[in-house]
């Protein structure tokens, strides 16, 4: 919900087709970066959430070319994250 009366916060990565709209609409006071306070938000992980990150860049490295001899690969390019899935 918009409330006419109070500044919007927008992302950053908002497209401008939604943005013009709700400036021609007046849907907001004002309009605001609200991008800062929720990346420092996302920064933020606990345990699981650090974990589950770390296993992602590992899959994602092995598969394009960065961790081939932890998934028994060695030239680059040729693992893919199904390779490399038992190695986690």
């Amino acid at each position: 919900m918009v409330d006419k009366e109070s500044p919007l916060g927008v992302d950053k990565t908002w497209p401008a087709r939604f943005l013009l709209r709700l400036q021609e609409l007046k849907a907001a006071s004002s309009y605001v970066n609200g991008s800062v306070i929720v990346d420092k938000v996302r920064q933020i992980k606990d345990k699981d959430e650090q974990e589950k990150a770390d296993s992602v860049f590992f899959i994602e490295r092995c598969s394009h070319g960065g961790a081939h001899s932890l998934c028994g690969k060695r030239a680059y390019g040729e693992g893919t994250e199904c390779d490399c899935e038992g190695a986690l």
